[in-house]
């Protein structure tokens, strides 16, 4: 599925997301854990500025990396157990900075979560080796794809 960027229109949302994203900005990939500028791995780093920007705290569910292969059913329902602690909706096609960008590999679960970014057509996502950081609006490997969008509605 094609999405388009578009900008997010209100100034205090976005200086509020530019603030967070800045703080977890290189924060080192750790799989397991979720503390900002020490180590994150995706889903605790993309809910973790996700909580920073609307000011809020929830407990982040700890999966160990290849959950999305050896349990979909797991991973599925620890990303509805997440999104359901926010009002949002389901993206079609308008991707705004702040959505949650879930994608898939075939035949499994959610396997790699990302942000969409400020700048246009980009996302942050934490990845080996490089940490938290911004990258352009696709999957970071051919084995993935981006299969879903959803937008917190604060």
């Amino acid at each position: 599925m094609r999405f388009v960027w578009t900008p997010l229109e209100d100034d205090l949302s976005l200086d509020r997301l530019r603030c967070a994203l800045a703080q977890w900005a290189k924060t080192p990939y750790e799989s397991g854990q979720a503390m900002c500028g020490l180590g994150a791995d995706c889903i605790s780093s993309v809910f973790g500025v996700v909580m920073d920007w609307l000011g809020i705290r929830l407990t982040v569910p700890k999966l160990p990396p290849d959950t999305a292969m050896h349990n979909p059913a797991k991973a599925k329902e620890t990303m509805r157990v997440l999104l359901e602690q926010f009002p949002h909706i389901k993206v079609e096609r308008e991707a705004k900075p702040g959505d949650i960008v879930v994608m898939t590999s075939l035949g499994g679960g959610p396997q790699h979560v990302g942000i969409v970014g400020i700048r246009p057509n980009t996302m942050w996502h934490a990845v080996p080796g490089s940490g938290f950081v911004m990258a352009g609006f696709a999957a970071p490997s051919d084995s993935l794809r981006i299969s879903t969008l959803y937008r917190i509605t604060p």
